[in-house]
């Protein structure tokens, strides 16, 4: 009879090879080998600590404060582990340099990076559930300012008095009985801004301004019409310019031009970025 060898038919099955093997006692345990969960994975309890002694801990959205090793940490879009703790630096991406950020996919928030490397691409929003703009930036190190160049996306649009007419009289730039249209200007830089609405005038004409934060409206950024009683009934106006803005809200106000009484509906307001960042 042939000599008994393991399931390999090869190696014998003899006490050398068998001292070989360890124990099933020795599972789990100091010099052992691990065990093996439900999912036939090694449970976490039994994997080794990283960085001199450090457990992995995911901590969520990073703030500001105190990190150890293995703290794990998501901001603008990415997570960071650390290690050379603890340390009260904030994450930062630009050690990776421009190579690695430029081929990840863009960030996405409702602030702009703040430690930002050239070439990185975020998608800045207003709202991380009903977003009503979505404006695409990449970052330029070699502008002097504003920084953040736009490259895509659909402007912040806002209509009010949609087929309804609302009237005023003033010589003044005022507000009607249904406000604005207003848009939230969310970070300094440089955009273009239109406006737009159909009027009429009974005895002259119209104007349509934006009062900029707390700076009243002027005719420098109006859009209009004069003799609008001899016009057609309510042709559309429409004008934009290119207007460097701080982070400020843009609220329309409206004028006639030489008394009468001005009737306005469908007004809207259109923002696009060209670059922004201060």
């Amino acid at each position: 009879m042939a000599d008994p060898v393991f399931v390999d038919e090869v190696t014998p099955l003899n006490a050398v090879n068998m001292n070989k093997l360890q124990t099933r006692d020795e599972k789990a345990a100091a010099n052992g080998y691990p065990s093996l969960d439900g999912t036939g994975k090694v449970p976490l309890a039994q994997l080794p600590a990283i960085g001199g002694g450090a457990d992995l801990s995911y901590d969520g959205d990073w703030v500001a404060g105190t990190y150890q090793d293995g703290d794990v940490v998501v901001k603008d879009g990415i997570a960071y582990l650390c290690v050379g703790g603890p340390t009260t630096a904030a994450p930062d991406p630009a050690p990776w340099g421009a190579a690695a950020m430029t081929s990840a996919r863009p960030t996405y928030g409702l602030a702009l990076p703040s430690s930002p490397a050239d070439g990185q691409e975020h998608i800045l929003v207003d709202s991380l559930t009903a977003a009503t703009y979505q404006w695409r930036f990449r970052y330029n190190a070699a502008r002097a300012s504003n920084k953040w160049e736009f490259i895509g996306g659909a402007p912040a649009y806002v209509m009010v008095g949609a087929g309804n007419h609302e009237y005023t009289s003033s010589t003044s730039f005022v507000a009607l009985t249904t406000a604005g249209p207003s848009v939230v200007i969310p970070v300094a830089g440089v955009y273009l801004v239109g406006v737009g609405c159909e009027a009429d005038n009974d005895a002259g004409g119209l104007r349509m301004s934006y009062d900029i934060g707390a700076t009243p409206a002027t005719d420098a950024d109006h859009v209009g019409a004069d003799g609008l009683a001899a016009a057609m009934n309510y042709p559309n106006l429409y004008g934009e310019r290119k207007k460097t803005l701080s982070a400020v809200t843009l609220t329309a106000k409206y004028r006639c031009t030489s008394g009468g009484t001005a009737g306005v509906r469908d007004r809207f307001m259109k923002v696009i970025p060209i670059a922004v960042g201060g």
